[in-house]
């Protein structure tokens, strides 16, 4: 009878031990379906997933129904709970709808000037590309790159969604009425919740901010209308809305995620450097392949036929130095411009075959 005792004893023991060591369940549930449940052994914080669900936007993790408090990493749980995905259908709404939400309050910047306060309005200077912009402060220069995108390649080498990209940027900003540019904030500006790693200065000394046009982030957008993926968003205070809008882009397949850049669809234009001096206007962002020959003048890289030459952008400079004076046909340049001078782009060695094997009168100067 004891050893029976004993026996119930330890097995109520182990019954409860093991009701007790079962956790804490957090259930998340979207567009009311259950999309996973995480198990905490006791209470604290856990890791949210970022639900991808196509034709929906996903714009965060609520602790009730009518979306009013926020779930996040940094939510405390001490008992079970379901928490639900606020979603918006991606059809018939706005396109933009996490950057919709977050809105920069002019008093956050008023009075201020960057750098040197670390966020302050700014003057457009010149749209380089997608993700890089030059202003003025106070009539100082400011090169600035933007902090966590990358988008496609525009300048020197031209790539699917790269052109588009640096188009809408530079639209947004020529028509925007107020731009600002921020740091992100750091931990010795009274900010001690945000990590020191991520830098002010990046390479060729340029800063490194977050662009808003008439209080949007344009970063953020960049990112939600799939002109860009995240790059180096880790510990940044905006961090979820980016990780959001990536993984909305990504489900709905926008531009770099699926879609197919209409710029790239069509095959080349056949065309001589004579039609480019003469109309260039009528080969503006598009492709065109050429014959010429390669000449340098001042330091600079021409495409050259019959006395006419056509300014070439390139970094290929141990390539062309090498083949001054040789004729070459050169598949899918790009037209683009440069303060307001036509350019040609996107020269690249694998899509050049050399047609002679030494240099050939062509009429124009060379160095």
């Amino acid at each position: 009878m004891k050893k029976l005792l004993i026996l119930s004893s330890v097995l109520l023991v182990t019954l409860i031990i093991s009701a007790c060591s079962s956790g804490i369940d957090i259930t998340f549930e979207v567009n009311g379906e259950v999309h996973e449940v995480r198990t905490i052994e006791e209470p604290g914080t856990t890791g949210v997933p970022i639900p991808r669900v196509a034709g929906y936007h996903f714009l965060g993790w609520f602790e009730d129904e009518d979306f009013t408090i926020r779930f996040d990493n940094q939510s405390e749980v001490s008992e079970d709970i379901t928490v639900y995905a606020k979603t918006q259908p991606h059809e018939n709404t706005s396109e933009t709808p996490l950057t919709d939400m977050l809105q920069l309050d002019p008093s956050e910047f008023e009075g201020k000037t960057f750098p040197g306060d670390g966020i302050g309005e700014v003057i457009l200077d010149r749209c380089v590309d997608g993700d890089t912009t030059h202003f003025t402060s106070n009539g100082s220069f400011i090169n600035l790159r933007y902090l966590f995108i990358d988008t496609p390649e525009s300048t020197s080498v031209v790539e699917p969604w790269g052109p588009a990209s640096s188009e809408y940027a530079c639209e947004v900003l020529s028509n925007a009425e107020t731009i600002v540019v921020e740091y992100e904030p750091h931990p010795e500006n009274g900010h001690p919740d945000v990590h020191p790693s991520i830098g002010r200065l990046g390479s060729f000394g340029r800063h490194l901010g977050t662009v808003w046009y008439d209080g949007r982030n344009l970063n953020l957008e960049m990112v939600e209308l799939g002109y860009s993926y995240n790059s180096g968003v880790n510990n940044s205070q905006y961090e979820d809305y980016y990780r959001w809008a990536e993984n909305n882009a990504t489900a709905n397949n926008r531009k770099i995620h699926g879609e197919d850049d209409p710029l790239f669809e069509d095959d080349p234009i056949e065309v001589t450097i004579a039609d480019l001096v003469a109309n260039p206007e009528d080969y503006y962002y598009k492709f065109v392949s050429l014959e010429a020959v390669f000449v340098r003048q001042d330091g600079s890289y021409y495409l050259c036929d019959d006395g006419e030459k056509f300014y070439l952008y390139t970094t290929e400079d141990s390539y062309i130095n090498n083949r001054l004076g040789y004729r070459a046909r050169i598949e899918r340049l790009f037209l683009t411009e440069h303060r307001g001078n036509y350019q040609l782009t996107n020269f690249n060695t694998r899509n050049t075959e050399v047609l002679t094997t030494e240099p050939v009168e062509n009429g124009c100067a060379v160095d």
